[in-house]
């Protein structure tokens, strides 16, 4: 998802970028019980009919979608902001603050978009400025993808 907010002349803004969200965590816990609880009952009539080793990998097994669903939760909540002022670009990314902040001088800064070497795989999108460079929206969605490129184009067109 990209959200995008500029000035008229394009010289100061900021892109937000953050994935699509899968689901609630409250859903993921509705479906994460209803498997539980389904897991359970037939883990209990197993053990009822003489298998009780079946209840211990029964609740790893819960243990496991649980733990499964709380890491992917974690992982969907990253969001990289790239914010544009008359002559600096600044990266930051992180989940609830900034893990990485790379910045660098708008004037010498430059977009490159890597092909992808078969058609499975998407683009990469990289701004380079003085030998250094960052990936920018790695979950986002071709579509979406092709917006940030155009954004930033306009942006880096617009030179202050």
């Amino acid at each position: 998802m990209l959200q995008i907010e500029h000035d008229t002349d394009w010289n100061r803004g900021r892109i937000i970028l953050r994935p699509h969200p899968p689901s609630s965590w409250h859903a993921n816990l509705w479906i994460a019980g209803l498997a539980a609880l389904l897991c359970l009952s037939f883990a209990v009539g197993f053990a009822l009919a003489g298998a009780w080793l079946i209840l211990p990998f029964a609740g790893l097994e819960i243990m496991a979608l649980f733990g499964l669903l709380y890491y992917v939760s974690i992982k969907a909540r990253v969001q990289e902001v790239i914010l544009f002022n008359d002559n600096e670009i600044r990266v930051q990314r992180g989940r609830r603050w900034p893990v990485l902040d790379w910045h660098c001088q708008r004037f010498g800064c430059r977009l490159h978009v890597y092909t992808p070497p078969h058609p499975w795989y998407s683009s990469q999108v990289r701004l380079r400025c003085q030998g250094e460079e960052v990936e920018l929206g790695r979950f986002l969605s071709d579509r979406d993808r092709r917006a940030l490129i155009r954004n930033l184009n306009a942006f880096l067109s617009r030179r202050g």
